[in-house]
Formats: C-alpha cells, sequence, structure tokens
C-alpha cells in the first residue's frame, strides 16, 4: 500500500487532464486527452525525480511536486477570479512571481518538517481525495464515450448511394458565416451600413431575407437543425446535435441523389464530429502548421502557461493559425467549384469568421494580439465583418461564372453577434439579447420566384424548399 501512496503525485498530474475533459466530453475527442496528459506525466515524473535526488527524500519531494502541481493547475482560474473582481488591474507579471513565491515557502515548510509520520499521514489522505476525484470524473465520462463510438458511422443508406441526380443538376452550396450580423444589427450596434453587400447580392440574383431569425444562439443546435430541416429539441444535447450534424438529412438525401459530399471546416469541428463527406479540408488537419488543438490550449490556459499561450496561436511566421484558415477555407471553395467528381457537388463550408478571434481588419491586415477577442472596442469586430463580407462578395461572383448550370448558394450565419459572452471579461459589450438571434440569410436559387419567399422565413425551410421545387419532392413546410 505505501508504495501505491507514492505515487500520489503522478495521480495530481491525471487528474486536472481528466477533470477538463469529464466536463468538456460532448465537445472534444478522447484522442485530444493524450498530449496534455502526457506531457503533464513526463513533467511531474521528472521534477519528482530531480527534487528526489537533490533533497534525497522521495515522499518531501512528492509533496513539493504536489504543491507545485496545484498552483501550476489552478493559475489560470485564480487570475479570472482576481480578474472579475475588478477591485485592482490583474497583470500575468505580477501573479506569477507571486504564486511562484507561495508555492516556494510552502515548499520551504515541508522542507523543513521533522515528523516523517505526518508526511506519510498528508500523503494518504491526499491520495484517498485525489483518487476519488479521478474516480468520479471517470464515472462521469464513461457512458458518454460509450455514447460516441456510432456517431460517426454511416448508415445503410449512406453507404447504398444510388447515382439518380436528374440531368445538369445543379452543385449546391451551404456556407455559414459563423456570428456574421445581419444588415439591421450591423447598422444598429456598430452604425455600418452593409447595403452594398445585399445590394450586390441582390443584383446578382440573390434573395436576402431581412428578417430572418433562428432559434439558437449556439453553433450547433443552428447548424443541426438547418441540415436537418427542422428544430432540434431544446433539451437535446450537445452531443445529439453533433451526431444530426454528422449524419444529416439533407447530406444523406444529396448522397442518395448522386450527389458528392464535400466539407470545408476548422478547428471548431475539428474534434466535436466527423461528416460522412466524400471530401473534407480543414486547415487545421491539413497544413503542415505545428497546431495544439483546443483541449490542450484549453488546458494549458487554466495553467501557468497562459501568460504564454500565444506561442500556440500563432505561426513561424507570426501569422494567425485562425487567420490563415480563414483564407484557406475562401480559396478551397473558389478551387472546389471547378472540381470534378463525377457528377454534382454539394458543398458545405463553415467559416469561423467573423467570430472572434478578430485577426483582420477591413483590409486584411494583421491585427494585434491583445485585441482579438476585444469587442469593447467596436472596431475589432466591425473590421473583421467588413473583411469577410468583401471575400464572400469575390467568391460569389467566382461561383456565378458558369452561366450555363448555375449553382444554388445559401449564405448565411449560425446566429448573430455575442459580444456579451467574450472569452476575456474586461473586452465584452453588452448587447440586447434579440441580436443575437437575428441573422443574415441569403440564397441564389437559379429558375425560382424569390416572390414564394418570406422575408421572415426560418433557414430550417431551406432544403426543404431545395428538394420541393428542384426534385420534386413535394414536402410540407414545417410551421413556426
Amino acid at each position: 500500500m505505501k508504495n501505491i501512496l507514492r505515487f500520489t503525485p503522478v495521480l495530481f498530474a491525471v487528474y486536472p487532464v481528466v477533470f477538463l475533459y469529464a466536463h468538456n466530453v460532448q465537445e472534444v475527442n478522447i484522442g485530444q486527452i493524450y498530449f496534455p496528459l502526457g506531457v503533464s506525466l513526463l513533467s511531474t515524473l521528472i521534477i519528482w525525480g530531480l527534487l528526489s535526488l537533490v533533497i534525497k527524500d522521495r515522499l518531501k519531494a512528492g509533496l513539493i511536486t504536489i504543491v507545485f502541481l496545484i498552483f501550476f493547475f489552478s493559475y489560470g482560474s485564480l487570475f479570472d477570479s482576481l480578474l472579475s473582481l475588478k477591485l485592482f488591474s490583474v497583470k500575468h507579471r505580477h501573479l506569477f512571481p507571486i504564486v511562484l513565491l507561495i508555492a516556494g515557502y510552502l515548499s520551504y515548510f515541508i522542507l523543513i518538517i521533522k515528523r516523517k509520520n505526518l508526511v506519510d499521514c498528508i500523503f494518504r489522505i491526499l491520495s484517498v481525495i485525489i483518487s476519488v476525484l479521478i474516480v468520479v470524473n471517470i464515472v462521469v465520462l464513461v457512458p458518454i464515450e460509450v455514447k460516441k463510438v456510432n456517431f460517426s458511422k454511416p448508415t445503410t443508406a449512406d453507404r447504398q448511394v444510388k447515382s439518380i441526380a436528374p440531368a445538369n443538376s445543379p452543385d449546391i452550396y451551404f456556407i455559414i458565416l459563423d456570428e456574421y450580423a445581419n444588415s439591421k444589427t450591423i447598422k444598429d450596434i456598430w452604425n455600418y451600413n452593409n447595403s452594398w453587400f445585399t445590394n450586390s447580392l441582390k443584383d446578382k440574383g440573390f434573395y436576402v431575407a431581412e428578417n430572418s431569425k433562428t432559434r439558437y444562439n449556439q453553433t450547433y443546435r443552428s447548424i443541426s437543425s438547418y441540415l436537418n430541416m427542422q428544430y432540434v429539441d431544446e433539451n437535446a444535447s450537445t452531443l445529439t446535435c453533433y451526431q444530426l450534424i454528422s449524419n444529416n438529412k439533407a447530406a444523406k438525401y444529396l448522397k442518395e441523389k448522386g450527389y458528392k459530399y464535400v466539407y470545408i471546416g476548422n478547428w471548431y469541428d475539428a474534434n466535436r464530429y466527423q461528416l460522412n463527406a466524400d471530401y473534407q479540408f480543414n486547415y487545421f488537419l491539413d497544413s503542415d502548421k505545428t497546431y495544439i488543438d483546443e483541449f490542450a490550449l484549453m488546458l494549458f490556459k487554466g495553467t501557468m502557461v497562459r501568460p504564454f499561450t500565444y506561442l500556440f496561436e500563432t505561426t513561424s511566421s507570426g501569422d494567425s493559425l485562425e487567420g490563415n484558415a480563414i483564407v484557406y477555407s475562401f480559396e478551397r471553395l473558389k478551387q472546389v467549384s471547378t472540381m470534378n467528381v463525377g457528377g454534382p457537388k454539394f458543398v458545405f463550408a463553415h467559416i469561423l469568421s467573423p467570430h472572434a478571434p478578430f485577426v483582420f481588419d477591413k483590409d486584411g491586415n494583421k491585427i494585434d494580439q491583445a485585441d482579438w477577442y476585444n469587442w469593447k472596442e467596436k472596431k475589432y469586430y466591425l473590421g473583421q465583418y467588413i473583411y469577410i463580407t468583401k471575400q464572400v462578395n469575390n467568391l460569389v461572383s467566382e461561383l456565378l461564372k458558369d452561366k450555363t448550370n448555375p449553382p444554388i448558394i445559401i449564405i448565411q450565419s449560425d446566429h448573430g453577434p455575442r459580444p456579451n459572452y467574450g472569452p476575456k471579461p474586461n473586452q465584452r459589450m453588452v448587447i440586447p439579447e434579440n441580436y443575437m438571434y437575428e441573422i443574415f440569410y441569403s440564397y441564389y436559387l437559379p429558375g425560382l420566384d424569390n416572390k414564394i419567399i418570406s422575408q421572415n422565413m426560418s433557414p430550417i425551410y431551406t432544403f426543404r424548399l431545395i428538394f420541393d421545387k428542384y426534385f420534386n419532392e413535394k414536402l410540407d413546410l414545417p410551421e413556426e
């Protein structure tokens, strides 16, 4: 038993990773814990081993290692708590050395303890506590992991695709601009007139539903409802929504019609859900750039590594990974438009912009990293919004070059901007909640009379309308 107790520091290295994963198990993938868990375990063993050699007492070295781990993994929470008090300005350059000093004093007191049985008793107590905490979290995550197993597996219908698409079936582009404000919101809150863009779309034959809304201000709920042509239950779990996205009805129907499914993703979905697409493009998976995934970054931001996490968010050239991914997505969309897949294409692209981080100004120039999540100063969201708008306008012109068989194009936001919930409390901006549900919603439906479409039309109608008008499915539109 005593030999087992002496590995208590290892349990303290494991617990923060298990705890964070258990509390985000629906959003992340089990494979994401291996890297941070390995780093945590290896670092702990090295520190513990070196201290044991120096002070010639393995138990005391273990206690000092535990003290360091507690402060190391609680640093981010401590920083955020002090920041939220708003009693004084909190800076890493002040808090970091204070935390190290306190940890050093505690380590000194451990060193001068004379009673070995006291050290052993402390080890026993800590071992029981941390073991119970680990078991509790494992009990929470195991059932969810079991549910995940079959979520991304193709169904029988997915595997038995019938090539029966009507002659000259148009390509279909479904483009989600994350957190893109509609014309009213951007005018009311940011005092910007976006009519040049909506007029440009209308001139090209698009219909813009000026008063469209979504029921959700969460990406996974919105996208799962759009692709499945019906509202998602308000009580549906995050995991259920990811399953609905992975095996969505719109893609399944089109694949049965002989369409090739093309997906252009980003860091948000890289480890959340796997779509049964024929072609998948993702900068964070395809690029040779070093990328610390979302879970590892989330974990490191809660530790004493937090002051240095900016190193994980940029490339060796200083470019932001998120910025590169945005450019990559637009380039891929243009390339896909000319890609021959042996039939019509259904292209789904989720572009995580103008969603923060705000890495571009209106002209595509880089933004200082200190302002990547700065909602308070309106120019940062607005700058990236204008930049993205220009890119979309250029993309539309590119997609409509083929006059003989023009594609169907849907361009919309998943939800409105949410400056109230920015990750940095001191850089948030409060706006009325209703703006978060008002979305930009436009589409190009060649050969269709736009008069049948309402200004208030919900985006869950989109694919029902397409399948009804282009494939004669005679689908009923759901009631509001």
